[in-house]
């Protein structure tokens, strides 16, 4: 009789394929390396493969930590976890945390890093250079509530046409909704994205 050959525990390598696949699609992960920060405002990024490889680690390793402990798909917005090793941890300015190896920590309150906050879904929601709010409202509203905005009315700039005078995200946010045409769509754009404090 022939011996079974040597393989790994059944459904782990796979389901961890699964998963990967999974959200590279559900939360855009593919597009992870699609923008690269302004090298001038962001100078600390560039060439950190460790830190890029672990804002998608910590994502798909959070994912994997839902599946497999059975929690409620309210983790995704209400955590009292976050996944993290000690360069992540430094990214995000939370001390204590040693070692390359991601891991899952407690997070109580609103300390903790859930999907919608975590630094690769921050980064595939931005321009390279600045947070993008309204990318992000749109981003949560298709992928995590599942309703995608309508497109904007035809002859609405994608810049806001008058911003002068904003020095933040929020002001600038605030000139374009004052216009009727852009409020509309401002109304189910915003809502999402302001408990994650990304106007700022």
């Amino acid at each position: 009789m022939l011996s079974k050959p040597n393989r790994p525990p059944p459904g782990r390598p796979r389901s961890r394929r699964f998963i990967n696949a999974f959200l590279d699609y559900w939360l855009d992960l593919r597009l992870i390396a699609g923008t690269a920060p302004d090298e001038q405002l962001y100078p600390e990024y560039q060439l950190d493969d460790l830190l890029l490889e672990s804002m998608t680690g910590e994502t798909q390793l959070f994912f994997a930590e839902l599946v497999k402990r059975n929690l409620s798909v309210t983790n995704i917005v209400a955590s009292d976890f976050s996944v993290l090793n000690e360069r992540l941890a430094t990214h995000y300015g939370i001390s204590g945390v040693e070692g390359v190896t991601l891991r899952p920590f407690p997070c109580p309150g609103m300390s903790a890093r859930r999907i919608t906050d975590a630094g690769c879904i921050l980064k595939v929601t931005s321009n390279g250079t600045t947070t993008s709010p309204v990318k992000r409202g749109a981003w949560i509203l298709t992928r995590i509530i599942g309703k995608p905005p309508h497109p904007p009315p035809p002859g609405v700039p994608a810049v806001e046409p008058d911003i002068r005078g904003a020095t933040t995200i929020r002001e600038q946010l605030a000139k374009h909704r004052s216009q009727e045409s852009c409020a509309a769509c401002h109304r189910n754009i915003d809502p999402p994205v302001s408990p994650w404090n990304v106007l700022t």
